[in-house]
């Protein structure tokens, strides 16, 4: 184990990426290749230490030459993502029918990773559940999910920023048994 990489790795933060279709293959086995966990619902988890006002990805080489497994790096990451909100001091406006989670940023889509967020912080806001709007890793909204004006403001919100930059997904999500699934209604 080497306590560069290591010590690399620790500071590594959960970061949401989209799940893009691409027509090649990417070989995950070359060292320079960014470490990247795949949600399984059109998102990617991707890891990266913060450097000043630059973000550096967590490579398949750091990982190995640190000596741990992806799982724990996705664990240890989003503990650091934790305490980056905590640290920016994230918070909630209410926005008409929607609530709006600033974080600084960079990180506000990443923070739905957190699931003890979801669980225990913001419940009180969505006592029937979350649909979420991060259609930009700057831009995180949600509402209930049975508020019917607060799901077409989070469209709208969608919408207004498509051309963004750092995109993430043009479709609301719904959070369900601690995962979020794309929202259609």
């Amino acid at each position: 184990m080497d306590a560069e990489y290591r010590n690399f790795c620790d500071q590594a933060v959960a970061y949401l990426k989209p799940s893009t279709p691409t027509t090649k293959t990417i070989d995950l086995t070359r060292p320079d290749i960014p470490v990247i966990t795949d949600l399984g619902n059109g998102l990617l988890t991707t890891y990266v230490v913060i450097q000043g006002d630059k973000l550096r990805y967590v490579e398949q080489r750091h990982l190995v030459d640190a000596g741990l497994s992806q799982a724990q790096l996705h664990h240890h990451a989003v503990e650091n993502l934790t305490q980056l909100s905590k640290t920016k001091a994230a918070h909630i406006l209410p926005h008409g029918d929607v609530f709006m989670v600033l974080c600084g940023g960079s990180f506000e889509a990443s923070l739905i990773l957190i699931d003890e967020l979801w669980e225990d912080t913001l419940d009180h806001f969505a006592p029937n559940g979350f649909i979420a709007a991060f259609p930009c890793r700057d831009i995180l909204a949600f509402c209930d999910a049975e508020s019917v004006a607060g799901i077409e403001q989070l469209r709208q919100i969608i919408t207004r920023v498509e051309e963004g930059d750092h995109r993430i997904t043009p479709v609301p999500y719904y959070r369900s048994e601690s995962t979020w699934r794309s929202y259609a209604d």
